[in-house]
């Protein structure tokens, strides 16, 4: 009982790619670190200047887009790398590759100029932030499971 149970232990752990899933967990760690820099250098200006982070620049910062613009640039180099890489493509392919990019980028514009040229007070703010973080959340969880399918592809026989 005890060695079937090491051997089904052993084939599950051998069948999960855990190197794709640190390789995709890293990449989505230095995407958020260098795509979404300008936050983190305001952050850090206010935390260092010992100044009293004021909500207007996070107001500011998701009234210009900021998070949009993020989302759209990730969305989109995953669907151009993709084309570039592949000599044919499924069906699946074209709901992921291409579908799902355009339903982000459709969103985003739509969320962007609802907020343009407008202030904080002239628009539901609180459905913009909503809207925001589902954005960049979906973008996110999208972009974590394009790199580890490519992670895992390129990875087969290179489990650690």
């Amino acid at each position: 009982m005890t060695n079937r149970l090491v051997e089904i232990t052993s084939r599950l752990i051998a069948g999960f790619p855990i190197k794709a899933m640190w390789d995709s967990f890293q990449w989505s760690i230095f995407t958020l670190l260098f795509g979404l820099l300008q936050i983190w250098i305001i952050i850090g200006w206010y935390l260092l200047s010992n100044v009293q982070l004021e909500e207007t620049i996070f107001e500011q910062i998701i009234m210009e887009g900021a998070l949009l613009f993020f989302s759209v640039a990730i969305v989109s180099s995953l669907t151009v790398d993709h084309y570039i890489s592949q000599e044919t493509f499924s069906a699946q392919d074209f709901s992921a590759f291409f579908i799902f990019p355009m339903v982000i980028i459709i969103s985003s514009i739509v969320v962007f100029f609802s907020c343009f040229g407008k202030s904080s007070g002239e628009v539901n703010f609180e459905l913009v932030v909503n809207a925001e973080l589902i954005i960049i959340s979906t973008t996110m969880l999208y972009a974590f499971g394009i790199k580890y399918s490519d992670y895992r592809n390129s990875n087969k026989g290179n489990l650690k």
